[in-house]
C-alpha cells in the first residue's frame, strides 16, 4: 500500500511539474524583477485540462508579474492532466500553483 501511495505521489508531482512548465513557457517576464517574487494561484480545472478559474492567492508584490502569470495560465490551456478520472478529481480539480521568475 505504501508503494502504491509513493507511486501516486510521484505521478502527481510529475503532472504538477508538467503544468508549471507549460505555464512558465508562456510567461512573458516584465522588466525590473528581482527574481525573488513568488505568486500563488488557486486553479480550478475541468477534466480535459481546461482552466475554469485561476485566482491569485498570494501576490508577488509585483502586479505586472502576477498578471503575466495569470495570462500564461490561460494561454497554456489545455494543461496536462492525468487521464485517470479518480486521480484528477482527488488531486487536480483544484490546485494551488506557485511560480517564481527564476524557476
Amino acid at each position: 500500500k505504501a508503494a502504491a501511495k509513493a507511486a501516486q505521489d510521484k505521478l502527481v508531482a510529475d503532472y504538477v511539474a508538467r503544468i508549471q512548465a507549460a505555464v512558465q513557457r508562456k510567461v512573458v517576464l516584465p522588466p525590473n524583477l528581482t527574481g525573488k517574487e513568488e505568486v500563488r494561484f488557486d486553479v480550478v480545472l475541468i477534466p480535459g485540462g481546461e482552466v475554469l478559474s485561476a485566482t491569485p492567492r498570494k501576490s508577488s508584490g509585483n502586479p505586472a508579474y502576477g498578471a503575466a502569470v495569470g495570462r500564461a495560465i490561460q494561454a497554456a490551456q489545455p494543461l496536462p492532466v492525468p487521464s485517470d478520472p479518480e486521480l484528477f478529481q482527488e488531486r487536480f480539480r483544484e490546485l494551488t500553483l506557485v511560480f517564481r521568475p527564476k524557476d
